[in-house]
């Protein structure tokens, strides 16, 4: 038996939790067991079914051959850290919803996951840790940097390169050929018609950066 280890039990840490279940038993996954870990140890765990079975650092005391784990935190930064520190006890793992489009030519690193309704087109190239969120589209030829965190309802336009730990905000758009620097934030709704240089946070249509 492999036991698929989630860290963090909040909210999007529970989704991811939701969605492995689905996959116990299934020849497509590599466990047949789902644990949750959170520093806290008394977080309810919404409404799925699954307790909150101890704290992060109990990781490496409870690991087996064929063990894997994902990082459930919506944090980029905060979430490539941990994804970093806990690969020294077992591999990270990567997700696939059942009903996201994935090109059989694109490439998806691991503790990436892609969440339901999410389309990766030809030629995309994903990096570690990367969160493809519910219904989002990743064009091709994009390539997503480590950390990239895509936000539900976001377009990102053919050959688009997005920089390490960027947020693409619900339903903002990242037109064709641009490119975007790691640690920047695009508002929901945000149009990116040019490519951002700098770090920071961009709002509106087109985007501007938020003063």
């Amino acid at each position: 038996m492999s036991q698929l280890f989630i860290i963090g039990a909040g909210g999007h840490g529970c989704v991811l939790a939701e969605l492995a279940s689905k996959f116990v038993g299934d020849l497509r996954a590599d466990w047949t067991t789902v644990i949750l870990l959170d520093d806290q140890r008394n977080r309810p765990a919404l409404e799925i079914g699954i307790a909150v079975s101890g704290k992060s650092s109990e990781l490496k005391t409870s690991v087996g051959t064929g063990d894997s784990f994902l990082i459930g935190l919506g944090n980029n930064r905060r979430r490539m850290q941990l994804l970093h520190t806990m690969r020294s006890s077992c591999a990270p793992a990567t997700l696939v919803a059942p009903d996201a489009h994935v090109s059989p030519s694109c490439t998806i690193g691991p503790g990436t996951v892609v969440m339901p309704g999410a389309i990766v087109q030809t030629g995309a190239t994903i990096g570690e840790g990367c969160i493809l969120n519910s219904g989002c589209v990743i064009e091709h030829g994009v390539t997503l940097e480590s950390g990239v965190h895509v936000a539900p309802g976001a377009c990102i336009g053919g050959d688009v390169t997005i920089g390490e730990c960027s947020l693409i905000g619900i339903g903002a758009s990242v037109l064709n050929g641009n490119s975007i620097s790691p640690d920047v934030v695009v508002g929901g709704g945000g149009v990116v018609t040019q490519s951002l240089h700098e770090p920071g946070t961009y709002v509106g249509v087109p985007t501007r950066p938020l003063q």
